[in-house]
């Protein structure tokens, strides 16, 4: 390996390290921003809604998100790692996939 082949290689690690840095930069400040919003839309709903009301749109947040764990069951990680590994026969995935939430979301609301 020549002198300007271990620069290339060096600088290109470096170019790497730098844009996982930012990119983890960027992920920290969206999760950030996000519980932010999500901490004033709850201050001011507290605000606006009388406690009977917030009680009940409490309760219908929670319904909702028993339902998704219900719905989901980690097909959609599934889904794109089958995916990944075998590209040509990700429309037949998709479809048996969406046939699976529709089935469990009957079950779930049935």
């Amino acid at each position: 390996m020549t002198s300007a082949d271990e620069q290339t290689s060096t600088t290109s690690v470096a170019g790497m390290g730098s844009r996982a840095l930012r990119n983890t930069a960027i992920v920290l400040f969206a999760r950030v921003a996000s519980r932010v919003v999500a901490l004033v839309t709850v201050i001011a709903t507290l605000n606006y809604l009388p406690d009977a009301g917030f009680g009940q749109l409490q309760t219908l947040f929670t319904y909702a998100a028993l339902v998704n764990v219900t719905l989901d069951l980690g097909y959609g990680t599934l889904y794109v790692r089958v995916g990944a590994r075998d590209p040509e026969h990700i429309g037949d995935l998709l479809s048996t996939l969406l046939s699976a939430k529709v089935v469990l979301s009957l079950i779930s609301f049935g």
